[in-house]
């Protein structure tokens, strides 16, 4: 549903809710129009509280890094995304090989990798990728109250996954949607497993569980 939907939604519950308690405060005691009004006010935070345990939930059953196999003495890896100088150090190989979210454009490939001599990290543009192995995200799977993502590490030669992992996010409730939906940031999520750096550590944990490094 839209912001605009979403709107519509809450003003209807607003008004609808008005009418409820003036009638339950004329035609009930008043322990049980409290009552009443204590729930038509926490009502729209239900699926915000609940979307949280679920989450919480989604984490610690299906959340966790299965690796099938490990490979030892592996010198690079193959990433979605562009690299950069940093990415050697950042991944902990000697060669980083970008571009593989763009198999339809060749061109788009290129490499970070330390130079042996100077130990200076070049980052070559439109190579022919030598790497192996694959570390890829996605695509996000969304359905109405989360997004879940599977980052798995691949074998390009076989087309084995060796090790995989599910991230989760909950989108929010739907009185949180609303004023998503009419801020600056727009929709996007209100709780995950982790932040961005938990995880990216997880990624890199399970990386090297699986592509163990040269040294």
């Amino acid at each position: 549903m839209g912001g605009l939907g979403l709107l519509i939604l809450l003003i209807g519950y607003i008004w609808l809710a008005k009418v409820a308690i003036k009638w339950a405060y004329h035609h009930l005691p008043r322990m049980a129009a409290l009552a009443l009004l204590l729930l038509l006010v926490t009502l729209p935070f239900i699926d915000a509280i609940a979307g949280r345990i679920i989450l919480k939930a989604k984490c610690n059953q299906q959340g966790d890094v299965v690796v099938l196999k490990s490979i030892a003495d592996v010198e690079g890896i193959g990433i979605a995304r562009s690299v950069l100088e940093s990415s050697p150090s950042y991944y902990g190989y000697q060669y980083v090989e970008g571009g593989y979210a763009y198999t339809d454009a060749p061109w788009m490939f290129q490499r970070a990798e330390i130079d042996p001599v100077s130990g200076q990290v070049q980052v070559i543009e439109k190579i022919s990728p030598k790497a192996r192995y694959l570390l890829l995200e996605g695509p996000r799977q969304d359905s109405a109250y989360f997004y879940q993502t599977r980052t798995t590490i691949s074998d390009k030669l076989t087309g084995q996954v060796l090790a995989s992992m599910d991230w989760f996010a909950f989108r929010g409730g739907w009185a949180e949607r609303v004023m998503m939906a009419f801020s600056d940031a727009g929709p996007s999520q209100v709780a995950a497993c982790g932040n961005f750096e938990d995880k990216d550590k997880k990624i890199i944990a399970m990386l090297h569980s699986t592509l163990q490094p040269k040294p």
